[in-house]
C-alpha cells in the first residue's frame, strides 16, 4: 500500500479538537494555566504553527542527528582533543555544559505544559515533539559532559550547577521560573521565544564567543548559529562581520579592544 504525502493528510492529522461534555472548556483550559489572553476557541483554530512534522518524520531526522552526534563524540575520545584545546576554550566547555544541561530539562516542562494546556491542536502536537528533543538535549549533553568528569571535577557541575546557591545559578532559576513555570501557557510560549531563546541564550553566548575568539570560538560559534534555526541567522551573520575585528584584535593581544 503506498503511503500518502504528509501534506495530502497533515492538516487532518493535527485536529485533534474535541467538543468536551463532561466537564466545561473552563475547566479543561483553565486560564491560569492555558491562556490569559481570553481567545475564544474559534480562534485558536486558526493557529497554524511555522514548523510541520510528523511523528514519523521527526523519528527519522533527529535518529540521524543523534548518530552524528554520538559519532562526533566517539571520535574525540580516541583523540587528545581537550588536553591540546586552547585554556581559555576548555574553560568555556566547562562554562557551557554547567549553564546549559538543566535548563534544557527545565524547558521540558515548559513543553509539556504546552503539550496539555495549549489550545491549538497543532500546538499542542508541536509541544509534544518538542518536549522529546529537550529531553533528548539534556540527556546527549550529560552524556558529554561525564565523559570528561576524568578530565576535570568542574565538568560534574553539569549536573550541580543549578542546585547551588552561587548568584548566576539562583539568577538563572529565578529566571526560568519566571520564563517558564510560573506563566500560562500562552504567556510562557512567548516569553520562552523572545527572553529565553532569543534575548538570552543567543545574545549571551554571542558575547561570549567575541571574548573567545582568540581560542577558536567565534567559529565555533557561527557554525552553530548557522545549524540552530532560522531565529540564529541574524546572530550568524553578525559573527561573520565581526570576525575580522576580532583577528585585528589576536594580532594586537587584545590592546585594541582595551
Amino acid at each position: 500500500m503506498a503511503l500518502l504525502d504528509r501534506s495530502d493528510w497533515y492538516n487532518l492529522g493535527r485536529a485533534t479538537n474535541w467538543t468536551p461534555r463532561y466537564v466545561t472548556e473552563e475547566e479543561l483550559f483553565p486560564d491560569d494555566m492555558s491562556d490569559k489572553f481570553g481567545l475564544s476557541s474559534d480562534q485558536w483554530e486558526a493557529f497554524d504553527e511555522p514548523y510541520k512534522v510528523s511523528y514519523r518524520g521527526y523519528v527519522d531526522i533527529q535518529s540521524t542527528k543523534d548518530a552524528e552526534a554520538y559519532s562526533v563524540r566517539a571520535v574525540l575520545a580516541r583523540s587528545n582533543f581537550y588536553d591540546q584545546a586552547d585554556k581559555g576554550w576548555q574553560a568555556i566547555l566547562r562554562l557551557h555544559f554547567g549553564a546549559v544541561c538543566l535548563p534544557e530539562y527545565t524547558a521540558v516542562v515548559g513543553e509539556s505544559k504546552m503539550a496539555r494546556f495549549g489550545k491549538a491542536s497543532g500546538w499542542r502536537n508541536m509541544a509534544t515533539l518538542g518536549c522529546l528533543d529537550e529531553i533528548r538535549h539534556t540527556q546527549m549533553q550529560l552524556f558529554f559532559a561525564h565523559a570528561y568528569t576524568e578530565k576535570s571535577r568542574q565538568f560534574d557541575f553539569a549536573h550541580r550547577m543549578l542546585h547551588t546557591n552561587g548568584w548566576a545559578p539562583v539568577a538563572s532559576r529565578l529566571a526560568l521560573d519566571d520564563t517558564i513555570q510560573s506563566r500560562d501557557a500562552a504567556t510562557m510560549a512567548i516569553m520562552l521565544t523572545f527572553a529565553t531563546e532569543q534575548g538570552f541564550t543567543k545574545c549571551a553566548i554571542s558575547r561570549a564567543g567575541r571574548r573567545r575568539g582568540k581560542c577558536g570560538g567565534l567559529q565555533f560559534l557561527q557554525y552553530v548559529l548557522q545549524r540552530t534555526d532560522r531565529r540564529s541567522a541574524p546572530f550568524a551573520d553578525w559573527c561573520r562581520r565581526d570576525e575580522g575585528a576580532d583577528r585585528e584584535w589576536q594580532k594586537s593581544g587584545g590592546a585594541a579592544r582595551r
